[in-house]
């Protein structure tokens, strides 16, 4: 194919190859469709704007895909359509020609979106019932460097890469002259099988050698350094048919290192270029650091796959270096440029992969501390569960929950601790800047990740703070239930005191003493056992004052602590009654004995008084008050005894001997004081006696 079929459809820049290269090393094609496209291809006559073809369309993507390198085709082409200013219909057929045009060479084909919403709607529709072998985007004009990157956009979608269809043109009609010119002379010369040139082949070759030169030099575009390879090499073949065979062999080595370090340079600039366009877009949307520990796993996996990379590219930046060092060998002219293209590829390859182990570290980071936050939030829900779960009335289940509770209070502050020692060191690391190999600063901006790690924090210490004060507030009520075991307790310990008091009255102080220092003794106990059982009832009363304010407060039933008071009063008043009896013995034995030993008293008296008397006239009458309040008390001494008796022989709880020995004892003093006052009544009798003395009826106490 020639220049010069295409050369007024390529000045209306309908359809144009500028030369430069999108974001994944591809060839970049743009195509302004005209209005119209018809189905046949069209005469110059039949418009001054030259309308297009379908046919031709096709023709000239097959010729324009015919001038980039293989290397750069292999990628794929990067199709640009601008569709602004032309209906959905002629984009659709565009893209028919790309893709006929460009058989399995497409990458992608990105349309630039109409300007009206209605053909908007009618594109993304006709786009969907179709079906390309490539992607189809839609994008604004603002989004075409998503694909392509401002330095190798032309100008007329806003880039900064120049292009200029005469000047192109220009170039390719001398590029193509050219190669025709060299391939002549290289034809002629095998078939001469000629050892000296000609002045006209000498002249084509400096030609060729200057242009080759001129492209390498002053132009941009990689078409054209493509086109100055190839010119140079039909020189040096050109070169090589009339060259000695040591010659020959010599410029073939040079060309194969030439050609060597051609592609050790492409290797190279695809490596950097694959670190700044791709690698750099793919460690930058990494820049998240995850919001649970699932995201922040698949971010691991995400660096992982990354790191996997850069370790190949580190492996194939080895085996460059290697080639370098064989080439420097072969072409020692070669050897600075070689060094220092191979320590630059080598310091970004070091700081890209130091940068993507930094990424996996702050993934790592995060997992971490979304697992610290996964357990302060089990510790958090298991401590609510217990603080929602039922408390016990019993003492040893009390304290068993407020020492579980406590330990999971302690787990809880421990858990919090570590969560926030560790997202204080992640929010530190992910603070620090970092500096690609391309000199930028802050490359990714974790601001989002330090915003989320301190909303987790603030939220976490929320939490921490309610928990710890519902569990001060379930402390407190289970500090109550153990303040109200205690009292119930000791209140039920008190009332034991009070029956234990009550049988001691009932069982041992039940023995009648016949001696006033043991009757003083009985009086001592009886006063101390009652003091005690006082202060022991006070001090019940208080404790089922204290439980029935205690279940007031948590709410419970009132029955037990009533039922408690209940007994309390019950068995108060069993003792009260106990200890009443227990008076009365007391005082009814004091009352005996007083009585006795005031009649012995008395009757010593009167007895030395009538022997003083000797046979005095009337002693019957002498003393008669005294003896009649002897004789009174007497009986009223023989009805004590009786009643002392009576009272002992009802306590059957005695066995029978004891009963029996004690009633005799009492009846056998009784009977002593009637004897003995018979006897002083007998000192009052005259010889002939005027009346009789006073008579007493004091027959002995039966049992």
């Amino acid at each position: 194919m020639e220049i010069s079929k295409y050369r007024d459809r390529l000045l209306t820049d309908t359809v144009f190859l500028p030369g430069s290269r999108d974001a994944w090393g591809g060839p970049l094609l743009v195509v302004v469709p005209p209005h119209t496209i018809t189905s046949t291809t069209p005469s110059v006559e039949e418009g001054t704007q030259l309308p297009l073809g379908y046919n031709q369309l096709v023709s000239i993507i097959g010729y324009l895909s015919t001038i980039p390198n293989e290397s750069a085709v292999e990628k794929g082409f990067t199709v640009i359509v601008d569709g602004r200013r032309v209906s959905p219909k002629i984009v659709i057929t565009v893209l028919k020609g790309v893709q006929q045009g460009l058989y399995k060479k497409v990458r992608q084909a990105v349309i630039i979106q109409p300007e009206k919403f209605l053909d908007q709607q009618k594109l993304n529709l006709d786009l969907l019932l179709e079906a390309f072998s490539f992607k189809v985007p839609c994008v604004s004009i603002h989004k075409l460097t998503k694909f392509v990157s401002i330095g190798a956009l032309p100008e007329i979608f806003g880039g900064v890469y120049g292009y200029e269809a005469k000047e192109w043109i220009s170039t390719r009609e001398r590029v193509e002259k050219m190669n025709r010119d060299l391939e002549s002379v290289l034809s002629g010369l095998k078939i001469e099988k000629a050892t000296k040139l000609n002045e006209t082949h000498e002249k084509i070759l400096k030609s060729g050698e200057e242009l080759a030169n001129e492209l390498a030099t002053s132009s941009s575009s990689e078409d054209d350094l493509h086109s100055a390879v190839l010119l140079r090499r039909l020189v040096a073949q050109c070169n090589d048919v009339l060259s000695e065979p040591q010659r020959r062999t010599k410029v073939k080595e040079e060309i194969e290192a030439t050609r060597l370090a051609d592609c050790q340079t492409t290797q190279m600039n695809d490596l950097l270029d694959w670190l700044e366009g791709v690698g750099e877009t793919w460690l930058l949307s990494l820049r998240e650091i995850g919001e649970s520990r699932d995201e922040a796993r698949q971010l691991v996996k995400q660096h992982a796959q990354l790191k996997t990379k850069v370790q190949e590219l580190e492996s194939q930046t080895e085996q460059l270096s290697e080639m370098g060092n064989k080439l420097v060998e072969i072409l020692p002219t070669h050897a600075a440029t070689l060094d220092k293209s191979r320590a630059h590829l080598k310091q970004v390859v070091a700081q890209f992969s130091s940068r993507v182990q930094r990424g996996k570290e702050m993934a790592e980071k995060s997992e971490r501390f979304h697992e610290k936050m996964n357990l302060f939030t089990r510790r958090a829900d298991s401590l609510l569960d217990s603080l929602c779960s039922e408390s016990s009335s019993e003492s040893s289940a009390v304290i068993s929950q407020r020492t579980k509770m406590e330990e999971e209070v302690e787990q809880l502050k421990c858990a919090y601790d570590e969560l926030k020692a560790t997202g204080g060191e992640f929010i530190e690391d992910l603070a620090s800047n970092e500096i690609s190999p391309f000199g930028k600063k802050m490359c990714r901006d974790y601001t989002a990740g330090v915003v989320h790690i301190r909303e987790q924090l603030e939220s976490a210490n929320e939490r921490r703070r309610r928990c710890l004060d519902l569990v001060d507030v379930r402390l407190l009520r289970l500090q109550h239930l153990i303040q109200l075991s205690t009292c119930e307790r000791d209140a039920d310990q008190s009332i034991e005191w009070l029956r234990e008091m009550k049988n001691t009255l009932d069982t041992q102080y039940l023995q009648i003493e016949f001696s006033q220092d043991e009757v003083d003794h009985l009086r001592e106990d009886h006063t101390k056992l009652e003091a005690a059982a006082r202060s022991t009832y006070d001090y019940g009363k208080d404790l089922c004052q204290v439980a029935l304010v205690l279940r007031r407060s948590l709410r419970m039933e009132q029955k037990k602590g009533v039922n408690t008071e209940d007994k309390l009063e019950q068995m108060c008043t069993q003792l009260c009654r106990s200890l009443s009896e227990k008076e009365a013995r007391l005082a009814m034995t004091e009352a005996y004995l007083g009585t006795m030993q005031s009649v012995e008293e008395q009757l010593e008296t009167v007895e030395k008084k009538a022997k003083t008397m000797g046979d005095r006239p009337a002693k019957h009458v002498y003393l008669s008050s005294d003896r009649r309040r002897i004789a009174s008390q007497l009986a009223d001494l023989k009805h004590l005894g009786e009643a002392i008796c009576g009272h002992i022989n009802s306590q059957t709880s005695l066995p029978s001997e004891i009963r029996s020995g004690k009633m005799r004892t009492i009846s056998e003093k009784v009977d002593n004081l009637s004897r003995k006052y018979q006897e002083v009544e007998r000192l009052f009798v005259e010889k002939n006696p005027i009346s009789s003395p006073l008579n007493l009826d004091l027959h002995p106490i039966q049992e």
